[in-house]
């Protein structure tokens, strides 16, 4: 059995794993806007209508996104990175085949649950496949992929919309999803979360907040940040989210991992490996944190560890 945080055996093919399962994501994302002239055209799709086409992923995807750490945190990892890639391609099927704009918006916020599940788990997999010595490597080369997705996505569209029809675009997602999801089951470790009850009250008002904050930054595009509805949306999402902290801070069982002076992490380990949403002046970023234990900072102390408060 693998220990968490030492080197899997099979590790560089798990990171060709999660780079697949991410790069079907971001090639999503930037092919769409290619589409845009053909589905106005093939749906008689409104200019309102493809833009909650394009919001409803983000919805989904942001509102969901710290719940989804935490189910990966319970129910594990490589559990939850399989369940998000089969929701993403069945959802990628629906998309592929709507025939009016209102069934194409569901199917892009189905995407987007699917999206949310897959992004923690691939990240949280990595620290745990890998040793600190490759750790930052693997890392890199996993960041790596998002650009190149940015870079493929647009050739990829041109070429489905020149030879294919719009639907085409989305369709191209099941057998990469397919092909991720097998790559999954055979290489990577079954991680166990931890037990105990799940914070479904917390998972509630953080889906609700972070919703109502995402919907407010994209009305903010056509209403302007001194909307009376956006900023209402935005007092709304805001309040929940304080409601939401408070919460936390007395939930016996939170989704947030309490430390001292606050709540510091979204625990989204499996079975030893996490990763966390942190602040930061940029907004909130993914960072890595290479678990429970940590090599000790003497250079010439061999094997000595110190556990992690």
């Amino acid at each position: 059995m693998h220990t968490p945080g030492t080197a899997h055996p099979r590790r560089w093919w798990i990171l060709a794993a999660l780079c697949l399962s991410l790069l079907v994501l971001v090639i999503d994302n930037t092919i769409l806007n290619l589409a845009i002239p053909s589905l106005m055209s093939a749906l008689g799709a409104s200019p309102q209508d493809i833009q909650w086409i394009i919001s409803s992923y983000t919805l989904a995807f942001a509102g969901l996104l710290l719940t989804a750490g935490g189910l990966a945190d319970r129910y594990g990892c490589k559990r939850m990175l399989i369940t998000g890639l089969a929701v993403f391609a069945v959802a990628s099927l629906l998309a592929s085949r709507a025939t009016s704009p209102a069934i194409l918006i569901a199917g892009r916020a189905l995407m987007g649950v699917g999206g949310s599940l897959v992004m923690p788990a691939t990240l949280s997999i990595l620290v745990t496949v890998f040793d600190e010595s490759e750790r930052r490597k693997a890392i890199a080369a996993w960041s790596a992929v998002s650009l190149a997705g940015i870079l493929i996505g647009p050739s990829l569209g041109g070429f489905l919309l020149e030879h294919f029809w719009w639907g085409s675009v989305f369709l191209v997602n099941v057998p990469v999803a397919v092909v991720a999801i097998a790559a999954a089951a055979w290489l990577m470790p079954e991680s166990t979360g931890r037990a105990g009850r799940a914070d479904v009250l917390g998972a509630v008002l953080c889906t609700v907040g972070m919703v109502a904050v995402a919907y407010a930054v994209i009305a903010a595009s056509e209403h302007g940040w001194d909307g009376l509805a956006t900023m209402g949306v935005l007092a709304f999402g805001l309040g929940v989210m304080a409601v939401f902290v408070v919460w936390e801070l007395r939930a016996p069982a939170p989704m947030l991992r309490r430390r001292a002076g606050g709540l510091h992490r979204v625990d989204v380990r499996g079975h030893g490996g996490r990763c966390g949403v942190v602040g930061g002046g940029r907004g909130p970023r993914t960072v890595p944190d290479p678990g429970p234990a940590r090599r000790s900072p003497r250079p010439h102390s061999k094997g000595h560890v110190r556990t992690q408060p």
